[in-house]
């Protein structure tokens, strides 16, 4: 590099000139390198004083660029290191948030069932209450609508807010619908509305038992996306709180209401 530029310059300067001022005005060259010009000029031995500078230099060079490579060599295979264990620990981390969450679903997928079961009986239980209750028409058209606002939330994802509270909501409906039987013994010893009962109130008695293992898989999920350090991660991953399946005291009520008494 330093051979290079002075031989430029040298070829750039005019005949009966010397290079050495040239060479300090460039602020370039260290003195020894234009030490060694000048006498190389005055000894009429330049093109060999540009070769040993170029020698030097290229020595000079490689001896530093070997100093750097032992020096950071022990630093690039630790840095890779704590990369490679850092991208490992996020998998590892991230692969566990996954199978919890998996297990939310599973959970809430067996309640799933039950639900749509209940669903299903709604009609036919509203039918056979109408034969003998037609007038109370306002307990059964909120049956009618709470059980379409559960299906239509239905459509919100599975286990969301909003298909958990209009499930409640269908809960608190089908409990005043039952309490009507208490007040005409005829629908009460129906036949079809014994035997409805008696399917929603083992569909209720399933649903509470699928409900604590949905909960405590929320439980688990919801502590597992706060605790340090899967809550670095967590959110950005598309990790969230999930919402638990309460029924507060209409459960209480619920699971009461449809028993069959002879």
């Amino acid at each position: 590099m330093f051979a290079e530029a002075v031989q430029s310059i040298h070829d750039s300067v005019k005949e009966g000139e010397t290079i050495t001022a040239p060479l300090e005005a460039s602020n370039v060259f260290p003195p020894m390198v234009i030490s060694m010009v000048d006498v190389g000029e005055q000894t009429g031995a330049l093109p060999e004083m540009l070769l040993k500078i170029a020698d030097n230099y290229d020595e000079e060079v490689d001896v530093l660029t070997e100093s750097l490579v032992s020096l950071l060599e022990p630093i690039l295979i630790v840095v890779l290191g704590v990369i490679v264990v850092l991208i490992l620990w996020i998998i590892m981390i991230y692969n566990q948030l996954v199978a919890m969450r998996q297990r939310v679903g599973q959970s809430f997928s067996d309640i799933d069932v039950q639900l749509k079961q209940r669903l299903d009986l709604i009609p036919n239980l509203v039918e056979t209450v109408k034969g003998y209750a037609a007038h109370e028409r306002g307990t059964l058209e909120a049956v009618v609508q709470a059980r379409n606002a559960a299906i239509s939330a239905r459509g919100q994802g599975t286990g969301s807010e909003q298909q958990i509270a209009a499930e409640n909501q269908l809960s608190g409906a089908l409990r005043q619908l039952f309490a009507l039987s208490e007040a005409y013994p005829d629908l009460k010893a129906n036949q079809n509305f014994q035997q409805l009962q008696g399917e929603i109130s083992d569909i209720e008695n399933k649903i509470a038992a699928a409900r604590r293992f949905f909960n405590n898989a929320v439980q688990e999920y919801n502590t597992g996306i706060q605790q340090f350090p899967a809550a670095l991660f967590a959110g950005p991953l598309g990790f969230h709180e999930k919402t638990f399946f309460e029924a507060g005291e209409e459960r209480q009520v619920l699971e009461k209401a449809p028993q069959v008494k002879f």
